[in-house]
């Protein structure tokens, strides 16, 4: 969700609110901390206040993290699910092209899970508890 309001890089904000989901898997132990850094940003970012460079910083570390991110620039969604097309891939002539993910966001906009295609419940959203809703792609270039 983008808060036009908010002159933190759309970008950026993307990338953090759909790294949040990972952190577990890229950081193991130190998930929860960076996750909270991360949710507090977003919540600043929301209120107003341009978080660009903090938010910058906070997920160039541990390089786990800084790669994610750069491959999600790169993609313009999670590497995991970016399409193959995406990666540089075709499909061999008269195969199926993968299925399509769906996006599914907090309502209250620090949060983003993409769904791989597959019949999944989307999560809640950690930080207020709430469900996750169904969304278009990201309101970002």
């Amino acid at each position: 969700m983008n808060d036009d309001a908010s002159p933190t890089d759309p970008l950026l904000a993307e990338a953090a609110r759909a790294a949040r989901p990972y952190l577990s898997e890229l950081v193991g132990g130190e998930g929860a901390r960076i996750d909270a850094e991360i949710a507090s940003l977003l919540e600043s970012a929301r209120a107003g206040a341009d978080v660009t460079e903090a938010l910058s910083a906070r997920l160039e570390q541990p390089q786990a993290l800084r790669d994610w991110v750069a491959a999600f620039l790169d993609f313009g969604r999670p590497p995991d699910i970016a399409s193959p097309r995406l990666r540089g891939y075709s499909s061999l002539p008269g195969m199926p092209e993968e299925a399509t993910s769906r996006r599914f966001v907090c309502p209250l906009g620090d949060y983003v899970w993409y769904s791989s295609g597959l019949a999944r419940t989307p999560p809640e959203c950690p930080t207020h508890r709430i469900p996750l809703i169904a969304s278009g792609p990201p309101p970002i270039g």
